[in-house]
């Protein structure tokens, strides 16, 4: 995506959610608009990857708030979850975006 398209995506409040293929290789799974739409769409992936507790892993990219708000998520759905939150650095940072997390389990 071009710093143009990202720039206006993240002014009218766009979030591409993206997962890992068998290729290895990021694959967008879906677009929405806002945060809450975001969290539905990652738990609702979770759930039809067949996650029923355990670790996860969610690591952001200065957006600490958002992560919290998905731990206490995750927590409500599952709440033998063992979650750790980290902030992104060196490439992570990258893919994810400022603003961005990736979320692993």
């Amino acid at each position: 995506m071009s710093k143009v398209v990202g720039f206006v995506a993240s002014k009218l409040g766009m979030w591409g959610i993206g997962i890992g293929s068998d290729e290895r290789t990021i694959t967008i799974k879906g677009k929405t608009r806002g945060a809450t739409k975001a969290m539905t769409m990652l738990l609702e992936d979770m759930k039809g990857r067949g996650y029923h507790g355990g670790k996860v892993l969610i690591s952001h990219c200065h957006n600490l708030v958002f992560a919290d708000r998905l731990q206490s998520k995750i927590k409500e759905l599952w709440q033998d979850a063992k979650i750790s939150i980290m902030p992104t650095r060196g490439l992570c940072s990258y893919y994810a975006e400022r603003g961005g997390l990736i979320v692993s389990y």
